[in-house]
Parts: C-alpha cells; sequence; structure tokens
C-alpha cells in the first residue's frame, strides 16, 4: 500500500523520468565506486546547471524519490555515501550548488561518513551527525 502512495506522487512524466534515472543510477553506483576512481566519478557526477532556477518543489522531489529508492533496497543496501552520490548529481542538475564531503571520525576505530554541504553548511543532514567527522576528501577539490 505504501508503496502505491508513494507512485501516487508521480504527477506526471518528468516526474517519471526522474524517478527511473534515480532508479538506474542507484542501481550503478555500486559498479561504478569498484570500478571507478572516486575523484573521477565524482567528475562525472559534478554537473551544475547554473541557468536552472532551483525550485523547492523539485528539490522536495529528488529527496523524497532517492529515499524512497534507498528505502525500498531497490538498489541494494542504503549508505550515506549512496545517498549522498545521488542527491549531489541530482541536487546539482537542478541548480542547487552542492558539494560532496568524506569525513572520517576515530571510535572504536575509524568510521567515515559521507554528506552534502551548501555554502559551507550541512545540507540534508544535521549539524550534530556531522560536525565530529574530519573531512578528508571534497567535491570542491575536483576541477
Amino acid at each position: 500500500m505504501r508503496i502505491r502512495q508513494k507512485l501516487h506522487q508521480i504527477r506526471n512524466s518528468k516526474d517519471l523520468l526522474l524517478l527511473l534515472q534515480i532508479t538506474v543510477l542507484a542501481c550503478l553506483l555500486p559498479l561504478l565506486l569498484r570500478w571507478v576512481k572516486l575523484p573521477t566519478l565524482l567528475k562525472v557526477l559534478k554537473p551544475w546547471n547554473r541557468t536552472a532556477t532551483v525550485e523547492r518543489k523539485q528539490v522536495d522531489k529528488i529527496v523524497r524519490f532517492t529515499n524512497f529508492i534507498l528505502g525500498k533496497g531497490f538498489a541494494g543496501k542504503r549508505t550515506c555515501l549512496k545517498k549522498s552520490l545521488l542527491l549531489y548529481h541530482f541536487l546539482r542538475r537542478a541548480g542547487v550548488n552542492v558539494e560532496m564531503n568524506f569525513g572520517i571520525r576515530k571510535a572504536k576505530g575509524l568510521i567515515g561518513h559521507s554528506w552534502l554541504t551548501y555554502q559551507a553548511n550541512p545540507y540534508l543532514d544535521d549539524e550534530k551527525s556531522t560536525r565530529d567527522f574530519e573531512i578528508i576528501y571534497g567535491s570542491g577539490e575536483i576541477k
């Protein structure tokens, strides 16, 4: 029933296309992460439509559709890396100038996390979940 409710959020062919594109990229990411070096992958995923007018409705759709696809397990295990990469690509394409960050922290061993920032602040992630991580790499370093 819940899947039917989510599918009712698809209002037109553009929504369906967006959902399919997110699904395809989510399914391809494990292979890409295995075979493509991270800097190269970030370059490929880094479009930024400078002319796009950022629409809150579109941003919300991208986030909802991404969470839906990852939450249903259609694309394997949900991870912060997969979610961040998907959002990074589709939000930038929609005109949101987000950056991708990779960090580590010491706990009982090393723990890694990836998240987005917008104007140097966590985006779609709260400050608490990112503040203990030291950024070791970010998309801002990619030219």
